[in-house]
């Protein structure tokens, strides 16, 4: 996530969680809550379900899926999206996926993309 995104959101006083712990089981009608993804929380090997850094930027979706929409996008509510993308990578989500999605923003800098 983009450092003023994540600014905002702490100037808003969110509640911070792991993305490990999607869906809630316990939580606050009157509370907002954000978590903040890596890479290996999103997209997974073709082969193996693991992730590796380096591999996944050097192969990108030659190799390597993006789980987001099967894992996460059912228990968000808004996606501030601010990572890098470019067609070598596999997307975020595709057309149809992330249909609970209220609000996507995406504030990323895709250089020539």
């Amino acid at each position: 996530m983009s450092a003023g995104a994540k600014t905002v959101l702490d100037a808003l006083n969110v509640t911070w969680i792991n993305p490990s712990e999607l869906p809630l089981k316990r939580y606050s009608t009157t509370t907002v809550y954000a978590t903040q993804f890596d890479t290996s929380d999103i997209y997974t090997h073709k082969a193996d379900g693991k992730f590796d850094e380096k591999d996944y930027f050097e192969k990108g979706k030659e190799c390597y899926d993006s789980v987001f929409a099967f894992r996460y996008a059912d228990h968000l509510t808004c996606l501030i999206n601010g990572i890098y993308w470019e067609p070598k990578y596999p997307r975020l989500l595709s057309k149809g996926e992330g249909q609970k999605l209220v609000a996507i923003a995406d504030i990323t800098c895709d250089i020539e993309v």
